[in-house]
């Protein structure tokens, strides 16, 4: 059942910027995604791991998952056959895993992730983000799509 409901919001999400596209004149990606809202909220395994402006989520992505959905868009293919696909499997909803239920999946997962559910950190006062690789102590990761883990 939810994967239906999950499939059904890819794809509903896919026509609308389609459409917004046609409508707009855009047809790149990255146009496409920031235009329809004012604020974007990405949410993992039912809870929100960054909220924030559009241009801020596009553009200076802070959690690890926004940097894989960012990463698996066309308009970061550049030119390769395949897109990037995030690795491993989404947690089972009914017995979440201790820590944070992206850790098993994040490249940059910490020691604390396995065993801490992050707060949200404040990047500034509209863009939220809940790593650990935001917490001062962390290593400085360089995203891989554009913004830093932490400045």
């Amino acid at each position: 059942m939810l994967k239906k409901i999950f499939i059904s919001a890819i794809l509903l999400i896919a026509v609308l910027s389609f459409v917004v596209s046609l409508l707009s004149g855009k047809n790149n990606d990255e146009k496409v995604i920031a235009a329809p809202a004012d604020r974007v909220a990405v949410m993992y395994a039912g809870k929100i791991v960054e909220i924030g402006t559009a241009e801020e989520v596009y553009y200076d992505p802070r959690h690890p998952y926004t940097w894989g959905l960012m990463r698996s868009l066309p308009a970061f293919a550049n030119g390769k056959e395949s897109l990037y696909t995030i690795p491993g499997m989404p947690p089972t909803l009914i017995d979440p895993p201790k820590g944070d239920a992206f850790a098993c999946r994040n490249e940059y997962a910490l020691n604390i992730d396995y065993e801490e559910m992050p707060p949200m950190f404040k990047i500034t006062d509209t863009h939220y983000a809940a790593t650990w690789l935001l917490d001062p102590r962390a290593p400085q990761i360089k995203s891989p799509v554009g913004g830093t883990a932490h400045e």
